[in-house]
């Protein structure tokens, strides 16, 4: 198993960037409506990195056949985290220009705490790469 390179992730990370930012975009040629964020994603994403930590904390104890099942979620876990970081960094980033407004100020700070906690995950993410990595045999 190789770890995630951090080319890898700032390229997820640059690519939801932009991803979120020209989504945005489109919908706003289109004079169509932002879709309103809410503060719900961030208590899911964060339960999901916890859950991750809790599999990281008792890996010595889990079945050998885990292992595959481990490598995958660690891999989603940082390479989610960092896309989805990128996604809510663009729709701050489009924020930015209209922060006349009330609503648009709260979109900014939702989607910078998404971004904050897609970011703690992909932390997560990468920690149980690392752990995989130091306990899996040499020929591997």
């Amino acid at each position: 198993m190789k770890v995630s390179k951090p080319s890898t992730l700032a390229l997820l990370l640059l690519l939801g960037v932009s991803a979120g930012w020209a989504f945005l975009q489109v919908l706003r040629s289109n004079d169509s409506a932002a879709p309103e964020l809410s503060w719900q994603s961030a208590p899911l994403i964060l339960l999901f990195a916890f859950l991750m930590l809790m599999v990281k904390r008792r890996i010595n104890v889990l079945p050998v056949t885990f292992v595959g099942r481990l490598v995958l979620l660690a891999k989603s876990g940082s390479h989610g985290g960092a896309l989805l970081s990128g996604l809510y960094l663009g729709f701050a980033l489009f924020q930015l220009p209209n922060l006349s407004g009330a609503f648009a100020q709260h979109q900014l700070w939702v989607s910078l705490v998404d971004a904050v906690s897609a970011l703690i995950l992909a932390i997560v993410g990468i920690a149980l790469e690392r752990q995989l990595k130091s306990q899996s045999p040499q020929g591997e």
